[in-house]
């Protein structure tokens, strides 16, 4: 029997999710992949014939999406300055200050985030699913961009690699 068939249960709908990351929810956040992996394959060769067998998993990179939401006129909980913010308080110097790895404060542990959280919501508000990504760090952010041809809201992504996710 079909799911939609069946009146007590619910497909997952893409737009009920939260982001959470070190216990702050980010309600601006438009979208969020979930986590993916890759198996990688071995073919080896024993005479005439080839023999596939499963290697590695690798974890994908997670990118996310939020709004550039201004805040108020010191910036101090507008989106762009809160990413910053999150940026310096891992030891990343990227505004005012050069960047790069001798300008990394703290070690590996502060690079990392305590919990990245993804959740799919319910249609009550409560948890399906909840991703928890592990030893979490930025790899990768970008502001947006000006456009006279849009009246879009700007959109800031940022890319977060981990060594794997757990599944709650």
């Amino acid at each position: 029997m079909a799911f939609w068939k069946q009146n007590n249960n619910q497909p997952t709908r893409q737009f009920r999710f939260r982001l959470s990351i070190d216990g702050t929810t980010y309600w601006w956040a438009k979208s969020a992949e979930l986590p993916s992996a890759t198996v990688n394959s071995n073919e080896y060769q024993i005479g005439n014939h080839k023999f596939n067998y499963p290697g590695v998993v690798t974890w994908n990179p997670v990118q996310i999406e939020v709004a550039d939401v201004a805040g108020t006129s010191d910036n101090s909980n507008d989106s762009v300055g809160l990413l910053v913010n999150i940026f310096e308080s891992k030891g990343y110097n990227i505004i005012g200050e050069p960047a790069g790895p001798g300008t990394v404060i703290g070690g590996l542990e502060r690079l990392q985030f305590n919990e990245i959280r993804i959740e799919q919501l319910k249609s009550d508000g409560s948890a399906q699913n909840s991703w928890i990504l592990k030893n979490a760090f930025f790899t990768q952010i970008n502001f947006g961009r000006g456009d006279y041809n849009s009246e879009e809201i700007n959109s800031i992504t940022f890319t977060i690699n981990y060594d794997y996710a757990e599944l709650e």
